[in-house]
């Protein structure tokens, strides 16, 4: 997808330093493919690398899903604590002091065949046509190198 080319492109431009810290994040991903034409939900899972940069889904920001495919879009997902128990962490700004924004996030929105999950400006949960230009939140993961 576009996101995960512009996360990729922006992973290049860290320093290497940073680089060595970052890991790959591996999930149960949902699947939704038929030789036959577009679907409107998911039909399954499976595990998949998904980068080193990466969306959160919307179990991961919500702690339930709301407009994935109830089943597929959980996955292994768990809550990120710093979502949990407030609208304060997913209301963000574009940029320094720049206006409230939109974010995607990595689910797909059920009962659609070109919807994905995000949040909006106000911090709530909405599933819009994935050919909008909304923000990207980066997550990654660093593990301590020990030293030899």
């Amino acid at each position: 997808s576009n996101v995960k080319q512009f996360l990729d492109q922006l992973y290049e431009k860290l320093p290497a330093d940073v680089k060595n810290f970052i890991v790959t994040k591996r999930t149960l991903l949902e699947k939704r493919y038929s030789a036959s034409g577009a679907l409107t939900d998911s039909t399954g899972w499976g595990w998949a690398d998904i980068g080193k940069l990466w969306l959160p889904s919307e179990y991961e920001v919500f702690g339930s899903v709301c407009w994935g495919t109830k089943g597929w879009s959980l996955g292994q997902a768990v809550q990120y604590p710093v979502f949990a128990n407030s609208w304060k962490n997913r209301i963000k700004g574009a940029g320094p002091k720049g206006p409230r924004c939109y974010w995607w996030l990595l689910s797909l929105g059920g009962g659609s065949s070109s919807r994905a999950c995000g949040v909006g400006y106000d911090g709530a949960s909405y599933a819009w046509s994935a050919s909008g230009a909304y923000r990207v939140p980066l997550c990654f993961r660093f593990v301590r190198k020990q030293k030899s």
